[in-house]
This record gives C-alpha cells, sequence and structure tokens, in this order.
C-alpha cells in the first residue's frame, strides 16, 4: 500500500460519524491518526545488525512519508 493510501486508509479509520461537526471529524480524524504513526515510528527497533539497517531505514521512511500525507492533508483543512 502507499503511503498515500494508507494515510487516507487511517484517516477513515478515526472518521467518526458521530461528531455534528463536520470540521471536527475530520480534525479528529488526522489528530488520531498522526498519533497512531507517530507511536508505529516510536515502536520500530533498533537493531544493532547492519543487516536489518535497511528495513528499519525503510519501515520509518514509509511511516514519515504517511505522517507527512497526513499533515498536508490537516494544513488543507
Amino acid at each position: 500500500m502507499t503511503p498515500p493510501n494508507k494515510a487516507y486508509n487511517l484517516y477513515h479509520k478515526f472518521y467518526n460519524t458521530l461528531l455534528p461537526n463536520v470540521r471536527e471529524r475530520q480534525r479528529i480524524a488526522i489528530e488520531h491518526s498522526l498519533i497512531a504513526v507517530d507511536e508505529i515510528i516510536a515502536s520500530i527497533p533498533t537493531l544493532p545488525n547492519n543487516n536489518n539497517k535497511l528495513e528499519k531505514t525503510t519501515a520509518i521512511t514509509y511511516w514519515v512519508e504517511v505522517k507527512n500525507e497526513l499533515l498536508k492533508q490537516q494544513n488543507n483543512g
């Protein structure tokens, strides 16, 4: 899944239609998505083995790109 698609999916998982105000729904969905992404990035283990360094860098890069997509959406809202 591409970072923009992942950002979109996360956003919609946190989008709560029970709130009456659409802007508030959007703000909260983005805020919660950003918290989730930050937690995912923080949970990526630091691996001392050089063979796993590329995997860690790739995972962090992916999630940073997802975060950037969410931040773009936040700034456009």
